[in-house]
This record gives C-alpha cells, structure tokens and sequence, in this order.
C-alpha cells in the first residue's frame, strides 16, 4: 500500500502504562522517538503505575533443554499471592499474567490451581465472562489487553547461583518486539517480577 498512500510513523503513544517506561521504550526500540501524552496519575501521589518486586531465592534446575533455568518455585509462589493480593484489593479491574516462557506459565497456572480451594471467594472472577483472567507467556499475546498485567521473567539463576544467559525466545530474533509487546498490554498497571536484577546480567553475554 505504500506506493499508492504516504507513509506515516506515529510517534506519539495513546496508551502505556508509565512515562519513565515509555521513555525507555523510546530510547531502546525506536530512536528517540516516541513521546506519550502524560497521565492524570502522574500529577498525583497515587499509587504508581509500574512496580518491579525481586525475588532474592529465585534458583531453580535447568529445562529440558539444559540452556536455562525457565522458572523458579519461589518466584512462582511470589506470582501466584500477587494475584490473590490483586483479586482481593481490585477486584473490579482486569488482570493477566504474562511469563518469560511457556514452562513457567504453565507452573503459575498449576500454582493458582492449587492455592483456589483456599480463596473460594476468588473463584467469580476466574469465570468473569469479560476479559476473564488467564496466564499466558510471552509468545502468546495476540490481542490480550487487560487493566493489571503482571510480568513475571521467570528465568533465574541455577541453584549454584549461577546466572545462565538464555532467554528462551527472548533471546531469539524479534524477542526485541515480544518484550515490547509485553509491556505494553496494561491499561492501568504492570508489576515486574523477576529473579535477575540488573547486576546478575553480564551485557556482554
């Protein structure tokens, strides 16, 4: 369509859930280039729209694969009381969880599983008919959008502390834009839960 209509980058992002985020985004991903309207909550002593929370046991053993460690039982049960924490506080706003990877999606799947016949009050807003909950990884977000997402890396460090540099599709080509993607699929609010910190990652690796 480009040789018959001109070509327009829009530059000016309508939605996101953080300014600091969004110029971070622009800076890492689209050459300085992207701004966002400021939010109401900004001018305000609200709660903030981007929390990181560290998981300092997140060891866990390799995959299958034996590249990585794809999730980590303390940062999964860390994941799993966000969620009952959410359900219970706001209750009225949408949420999903989105993880680094399919294996540790499927384990806060089972750890939400498991924990629900402790919070029967929670089971309404599993069968919500409208932006129902649900637990996906981050190759999997064709059309989500929900009012609370909470992103959980997964990935953590082997139980020798030792930190493995692979990140599953995250590491592989366009695991740029699933990131992106990522973290843009909250309307209000997103919680970052990782293992890693800054300090555990060697760049040059």
């Amino acid at each position: 369509l480009q040789e018959v209509l001109p070509l327009i980058r829009l530059s000016t992002a309508y939605r996101g859930i953080d300014e600091g985020l969004t110029e971070s985004l622009s800076h890492d991903f689209y050459a300085g280039s992207l701004s966002r309207l400021p939010a109401a909550r900004s001018l305000g002593a609200g709660t903030p729209a981007l929390k990181a929370e560290y998981v300092p046991d997140g060891t866990g053993s390799l995959g299958a694969d034996g590249e990585s460690v794809e999730t980590t039982v303390a940062e999964v049960q860390r994941v799993v009381d966000l969620v009952f924490t959410h359900l219970a506080r706001r209750g009225d706003t949408t949420l999903a969880v989105i993880a680094g990877n399919r294996r540790h999606a499927a384990a806060i799947a089972e750890g939400i599983r498991v924990q629900l016949p402790n919070h029967p009050w929670a089971t309404k807003y599993f069968r919500a008919a409208k932006e129902r909950f649900l637990v996906t990884s981050v190759d999997r977000l064709a059309g989500l959008q929900r009012d609370a997402i909470i992103l959980s890396a997964g990935y953590g460090r082997t139980t020798h502390g030792k930190t493995v540099h692979d990140f599953g599709a995250l590491s592989q080509p366009g695991g740029d834009e699933l990131f992106v993607n990522a973290v843009t699929r909250a309307r209000e609010s997103m919680v970052l839960v990782s293992a890693l910190r800054p300090q555990d990652m060697d760049l040059a690796r």
